[in-house]
């Protein structure tokens, strides 16, 4: 079964209601089923590891971040969740370097860039 763009669109922001109220296996199920359909989403791959990163699977969440990165680098919520995960859990060198592109980068019109230079700033500092 092939989804168009409006389908595709429409499943993800139902996981998206689905994450923000809580029902985070409800989530999951949509988004492992989208990306079924269309591995290359990078948008259900990102919202994916923010699920797996609230339910405790660091690895899962790692690998799905990663996942979303790999299909547009320029994800840069992607990005900031990543760099936020690994600088959590102690890897503060792996979180610099996930960020690194998204502080070269001349974009500042989104939040998760201002956000990114900001964590940049004072993760510089400590």
């Amino acid at each position: 079964m092939a989804l168009d763009d409006v389908e595709a669109w429409s499943l993800s922001r139902l996981g998206f209601l689905f994450y923000s109220r809580g029902r985070l296996a409800q989530a999951a199920a949509i988004f492992h089923g989208l990306l079924q359909l269309r591995p290359r989403g990078a948008y259900q791959w990102y919202a994916l590891g923010l699920v797996r990163r609230d339910q405790g699977d660091f690895r899962g969440a790692v690998e799905s971040l990663n996942q979303a990165l790999s299909c547009d680098a320029n994800l840069w919520p992607a990005r900031v969740a990543l760099a936020e995960l690994l600088r959590g859990q102690g890897y503060a060198q792996d979180a610099a370097a996930v960020l690194a592109p998204l502080v070269r980068s001349g974009d500042s019109s989104t939040p998760a860039v201002r956000r990114g230079r900001a964590l940049w700033r004072c993760w510089q500092r400590s």
